[in-house]
């Protein structure tokens, strides 16, 4: 298929976004631009940082992504496809529905630090509401990635007399739209900086020690997070979206400090289905797991750096357990 100006557009601000791990974090997030009936989206399991050196996007009929969303079929894109030898063995981004519903030229989802940390409050809509300025906002409430999170964005861009361009999506991320790549990339940052939350320093790390669990090693920046109680009980609290289940499995593990790991990780692997990714242990330090997949070095980054920006005053919303467990083998 044919090139046009602005799908090169769309492929370098989607590189330029992928390289700022502030933004995107591995494969997550997904991009998308509708052109003359086509829908160009990200590809499944894709960086977009390779967005402007590989053919990542795939085109689909945009009428006939809406028709299977509006017959209840809209995770079976098959037969929306449209001939593209250069992308015919990847698949479209598993979240296409939310870029197909909204009429905007161009859709950004990301997880991007700020707006992703504002997610997981529990005063997260109040907080939206005072920030906006020259951009309306949406919170939707959280529901797993696909048709029904589509809907509700649908729902939210057609309400009211001041339609939303940004929708801050619970335990998950952000997506703005806008009416060409320039300007949803400039609308994104423009959000990230009204949402901006200040960086915490954390504590200084203890020296460094074996795991206590075969498997692992010491992390400096996670026995940071070990030696703060607050960050403590919130990593180990649950999952806070569902690229950190997807990548690390789930929330990290607390290790007590009588010795008894093994009753911990059994429980763990009950409720998560794996073993975790990442071992605290309080005021001792923090362990990651050595077989970590791709992506998932950037994913823990993101994970420790939102913590870093919750305000010690406020409360932190988690993934319902039944939630986390059902995103199990989930593609970005």
């Amino acid at each position: 298929m044919v090139r046009s100006d602005l799908w090169r557009e769309l492929c370098a601000v989607s590189a330029r976004l992928g390289a700022d791990r502030a933004i995107v974090q591995g494969a997550g997030g997904n991009v998308s631009l509708k052109e003359e009936g086509t829908l160009w989206v990200k590809a499944s399991g894709c960086w977009l940082a390779d967005a402007e050196a590989k053919d990542i996007m795939v085109p689909l009929a945009l009428e006939a992504v809406r028709h299977r969303l509006a017959d209840g079929a809209g995770q079976a894109l098959d037969g929306a496809r449209l001939d593209d030898p250069a992308t015919q063995h990847l698949k479209p981004s598993i979240e296409t529905a939310l870029h197909a519903v909204l009429p905007h030229p161009v859709v950004l989802h990301v997880h991007s630090l700020n707006a992703t940390t504002l997610s997981i409050l529990a005063d997260g809509l109040e907080r939206l509401k005072a920030c906006e300025a020259g951009w309306r906002g949406a919170f939707i409430p959280y529901v797993r990635p696909g048709p029904e999170l589509a809907a509700m964005i649908a729902h939210a861009a057609a309400s009211g007399g001041d339609r939303p361009n940004v929708f801050v999506l619970q335990n998950h991320g952000l997506v703005v739209a806008a009416e060409s790549p320039a300007t949803a990339a400039d609308l994104l940052h423009e959000v990230e900086r009204d949402l901006a939350f200040p960086l915490q320093a954390p504590p200084a790390a203890p020296a460094a020690q074996p795991s206590p669990v075969p498997g692992y090693r010491w992390d400096e920046s996670l026995s940071r997070v070990a030696m703060d109680r607050r960050l403590v009980s919130i990593m180990c609290g649950g999952a806070l979206a569902p690229d950190q289940v997807v990548f690390l499995g789930g929330p990290a593990a607390h290790l007590p400090s009588n010795g008894q790991f093994q009753a911990v990780l059994s429980e763990y692997r009950s409720l998560y289905g794996g073993a975790p990714a990442v071992l605290l242990a309080p005021g001792r330090g923090g362990y990651v797991r050595n077989d970590l997949r791709a992506g998932a070095d950037d994913i823990l980054a993101w994970v420790i750096d939102m913590l870093l920006r919750v305000p010690t005053d406020a409360s932190v919303v988690f993934l319902p357990d039944a939630e986390a467990r059902a995103l199990a083998g989930w593609e970005a």
